[in-house]
């Protein structure tokens, strides 16, 4: 009998809004959550790069994709990117990004319209025909912890009862966090 509305906000201002009550629930990276709050582990987003299958084609790999042609990116500044660039510095990568966005939604959206090869969290494998973009592992190991995260004061005075923070945490493991494989 409930309605789930789920908003895109950055993380800060998901722990802010579950913090002060303007929000029932949250779903973050673990290292995003401030005390306070509740939370329960949903599962790890792991990223993946993605290009068009005629980009793997001939042996390609990760690297020689990154570094050859043209990509799409997040915004400099977040903490993903960060520590992306910090990888390909690292590795001596320089790849030609030549769109920029605020969002993995926005850059999923954008790869799938234009081919643009981009990283991305492996979920998004779900959302492409593997026809027209295909996922591969990234030699660089990264993964978040995502946790749903509420305010136990701000549930108790919306009327929320206890059980349905564990219905939501049940439902969002089977349903947002998908595994998928690259």
């Amino acid at each position: 009998g409930a309605t789930l509305e789920i908003e895109q906000h950055r993380s800060a201002d998901i722990v802010a809004g579950v913090s002060d009550g303007r929000l029932n629930f949250g779903l973050v990276r673990s290292d995003a959550v401030s005390g306070g709050v509740r939370q329960w582990k949903l599962g790890k987003l792991r990223y993946a790069f993605f290009a068009p299958p005629a980009l793997w084609r001939s042996g390609a790999t990760v690297e020689s994709i990154l570094c050859s042609g043209e990509m799409a990116g997040l915004f400099p500044g977040r903490q993903f990117h960060t520590a992306l660039e910090a990888w390909l510095e690292k590795q001596n990568f320089t790849p030609n990004i030549v769109a920029r966005l605020g969002s993995f939604v926005q850059l999923a959206r954008l790869a799938k319209l234009s081919g643009l090869p981009c990283v991305l969290p492996v979920i998004a494998a779900v959302d492409f025909d593997a026809r027209r973009m295909v996922g591969k592992a990234l030699p660089w190991k990264h993964e978040r912890e995502i946790v749903l995260i509420a305010n136990q004061r701000s549930l108790d005075r919306s009327g929320i009862p206890p059980a349905a923070s564990a219905g939501l945490r049940e439902v969002l493991s089977r349903g947002l966090m998908v595994t998928a494989t690259v």
